[in-house]
C-alpha cells in the first residue's frame, strides 16, 4: 500500500510514507533490513523505558490468556478474534 503513493497518479496524500520514514529514520523504509532493524530499535526502547512488572510481551499467538492475566480478568468464552492469519496472506 504505502509503494502506492510514489505512482504518479496517487492522490491520496503521503501520511504512511511520512510515518515508516519517521519509523525507519531514513527516506529508505522499503527494505526489509531496514524496517526490522527500526522494529528492533522501537521495542528495545520501550523495554528500557516501562517497567518489566507495567510491560507485556504479548503475541497474538498467545491468545486470551496473557492479556486477561495481566489485567485480572477472566478469559472470555469466546474464542480469540483472529482476523488474518500469515498463511492467509498471498
Amino acid at each position: 500500500m504505502a509503494r502506492q503513493a510514489f505512482a504518479p497518479d496517487w492522490s491520496q496524500g503521503r501520511d504512511l510514507i511520512t510515518l515508516l520514514e519517521q519509523f525507519a529514520g531514513t527516506s529508505n523504509w522499503d527494505d526489509r533490513a531496514t524496517l526490522m532493524a527500526a522494529y528492533d530499535r522501537h521495542n528495545a526502547a520501550v523495554r528500557a523505558a516501562v517497567p518489566p512488572h507495567r510491560l507485556l510481551e504479548w503475541k497474538a499467538a498467545g491468545g486470551w490468556a496473557p492479556i486477561c492475566e495481566r489485567l485480572g480478568l477472566p478469559i472470555p468464552d469466546a474464542p480469540f478474534p483472529w482476523r488474518s492469519r500469515r498463511e492467509q496472506w498471498r
